[in-house]
């Protein structure tokens, strides 16, 4: 299982700024349950943090935040990258800040992953993200999780945008998040969102994956099923839906010895947050039930490629 962890950095480039950063307090006020709820059924899962959120605080020079980063050249986005960032610290701006966020996972039994979701959730894999921004949004977060003495392992692409693959390598990532193999991906929009909310609410098997290796020492282990939130039109979506879905890939990844690999935001447990995390609470249970029995080992994305192991 792999969370996205974002508060606001997925975010504060809409417009209604306000809006998204309330939806970030509300999504870390989500967190601690779903700390709770993954230590009780002794689930290691891979948490996908904005290398952002590693900081206690910030500050601006000559009125310049992060000097040293390149911008993005997003043609959605006209403004200076970082120009919304408070340069402030965690306590007077908790969505852009996450330091003791990353000391709760890191205190959890059994131990958790901690993955890349690169810096400053920059767009890396749109055609017009350069390779040397690409390689400052790695090495920052790298550099960042060295001096809380983790090594990055795992990526997940911001806005599964997937692009600049021969650069992780190249910082020590064995292994990222690739799209879901799903067949309404294959649908051009609006269908494919039609072809999505007919599969969730149907309930219909999710794809297990297994890992591919993409280059030399990179593995794709792609994403099998959005834990989707109940946000406006979702909520249509029974919840019991979603947790048939999550059970007939569990049984599924068991039958063909394969991955599933369900995933999922940190805002997509605040609408309705304690259904989400009921449905949530059957799922793992029913994942650790089958592990307890030997049917299945539950892992990080790290140890789900070949070669690598816990420690």
């Amino acid at each position: 299982m792999t969370v996205d962890v974002e508060l606001i950095w997925g975010s504060f480039y809409k417009a209604d700024r306000a809006f998204y950063v309330d939806l970030a307090l509300r999504a870390r006020e989500a967190l601690p349950p779903l700390f709770e709820l993954i230590a009780r059924h002794r689930i290691r899962a891979t948490w996908a943090v904005v290398g952002h959120l590693f900081l206690e605080r910030c500050v601006a020079v000559d009125g310049s935040r992060h000097a040293t980063m390149p911008r993005p050249a997003h043609a959605w986005f006209r403004d200076d990258w970082y120009s919304a960032d408070p340069a402030t610290d965690e306590r007077s701006d908790p969505a852009w800040y996450g330091r003791s966020l990353i000391e709760r996972l890191l205190a959890i039994a059994p131990s958790q992953e901690i993955a890349s979701h690169s810096f400053s959730h920059a767009i890396i894999g749109e055609a017009r993200t350069s390779a040397l921004l690409a390689d400052a949004e790695l090495a920052a977060c790298v550099a960042l999780a060295r001096d809380l003495g983790l090594t990055l392992r795992s990526f997940v692409f911001p806005g599964n945008h997937v692009g600049h693959l021969e650069r992780l390598p190249a910082h020590g990532f064995r292994v990222f998040r690739g799209r879901d193999p799903v067949w309404f991906n294959r649908l051009s929009s609006p269908w494919s969102k039609v072809g999505h909310f007919l599969d969730d609410v149907l309930a219909m098997a999710p794809p297990t994956v297994r890992p591919v290796e993409v280059c030399p020492g990179l593995w794709n282990l792609p994403g099998s099923m959005l834990y989707r939130s109940m946000e406006g039109p979702r909520r249509a979506i029974p919840l019991r839906s979603r947790v048939v879905k999550a059970r007939r890939g569990i049984d599924r990844a068991i039958r063909r010895g394969e991955v599933f690999h369900l995933w999922f935001h940190d805002v997509d447990l605040v609408e309705r947050g304690d259904r989400m995390l009921a449905g949530l609470d059957e799922i793992l249970g029913a994942a650790a039930a089958a592990r307890d029995r030997g049917d299945l080992r539950v892992v990080p994305m790290g140890e789900a490629v070949p070669g690598e192991r816990r420690p």
